[in-house]
């Protein structure tokens, strides 16, 4: 072997046996070797030679057991326990299990187990089931997801979560969902509101105001207004009633507390959608020209994605960075991103 690695497999040969055979045994090796020998450190690959004896090092020493209780490999050649080893032998039978099995005369023993048996899922259950859900739904109000830094940025979420009397009943979700309405009363079926608020049906009746929730309430209030006033937030004398108008379109009837603390918020929303885009538009004008965005929203268990057509874009909502990617979103508990299509 003409590869300047050559070397190294001289000295690798002579390494004891491992005691025991693993794939992880290679690994250990490798980092073994490359510590031994600065110059691999820089190196694209190891040559086949040092491989090989990095194989023949992880075999078990004479007398030794064949198989690991976690990861057994079989003397295999080469090349192809190295396949093996960068597929990180995750899906290779458990020969112990099968002779096992065999010893008790349970089933065929000479065939591996499942997918779904290896998981522990229903095997019954069907294949699209067993698969990450994806669910996919149109939306007319695809910007109620350019409010999630907003959102953030006022700190409305955290302070929530931070009042167990608000946490608890009626919960985030229903803060979040009944915030969207005040802020798009035509949204309130919609998925884009729906999912903002980690629902997939509108919230159930909201408690009565105790006097624990009462001072909740009061506390959140006061918080998301001093985040307002550190990003330097105005609210405009109209916004409030224009909201408060809206809001009576909403159907049913949730407590007037949560409805009053919702139409805090949406007003804090309004002035900071207005402070960061530099838009200076009445709040219904300026909640339509965010929010009202028709696309389709695709869900998943960790994934949510707002797909919008590319003719879409807002020159003044890009420059206000509204349709960045947010991300990792911690309320959500999902990766949050926008595609232009």
């Amino acid at each position: 072997d003409a590869s300047p690695l050559f070397p190294i497999a001289a000295r690798i040969a002579a390494w004891p046996a491992a005691p025991v055979a693993d794939a992880r045994n290679v690994v250990l090796l490798l980092a073994l070797a490359i510590a031994a020998q600065p110059s691999l450190r820089g190196s694209p690959g190891v040559s086949v030679a040092a491989l090989r004896a990095l194989c023949e090092r992880a075999r078990p020493a004479a007398g030794a057991p064949e198989t690991s209780r976690e990861t057994p490999i079989d003397r295999d050649p080469p090349r192809e326990r190295g396949a093996e080893i960068a597929r990180g032998a995750r899906d290779a039978p458990d020969r112990g299990a099968t002779a096992e099995r065999a010893a008790r005369g349970d089933g065929d023993a000479g065939s591996e187990r499942s997918p779904a048996e290896r998981t522990g899922a229903d095997p019954a259950e069907p294949p699209e089931r067993r698969r990450s859900h994806v669910e996919r739904a149109p939306t007319g109000y695809g910007g109620l997801l350019f409010l999630i830094p907003i959102l953030q940025d006022l700190q409305i979420p955290a302070a929530i979560l931070d009042e167990p009397a608000l946490a608890a009943e009626p919960g985030l979700g229903a803060v979040l969902h009944r915030l969207a309405c005040v802020a798009m009363p035509d949204a309130w079926a919609d998925r884009a509101a729906l999912w903002l608020a980690g629902l997939d049906e509108p919230a159930g009746p909201v408690p009565a105001l105790d006097p624990d929730r009462a001072g909740a309430a009061l506390r959140v209030g006061q918080r998301v207004a001093r985040a307002a006033g550190e990003l330097g937030v105005d609210e405009q004398p109209d916004d409030p009633p224009a909201l408060r108008a809206g809001r009576a379109a909403l159907p049913g009837s949730p407590a007037p507390w949560l409805d009053e603390l919702c139409l805090h918020f949406a007003v804090q929303v309004t002035a900071a959608l207005r402070a960061r885009t530099g838009l200076e538009l009445a709040a219904g004008a300026l909640l339509d020209r965010v929010i009202r965005r028709t696309g389709t929203l695709v869900r998943t268990a960790t994934h949510l994605r707002l797909e919008l057509p590319i003719d879409a874009a807002d020159v003044d909502l890009r420059r206000a960075l509204l349709d960045l990617d947010p991300g990792w979103v911690p309320f959500l508990g999902r990766v949050v991103s926008f595609h232009y299509v």
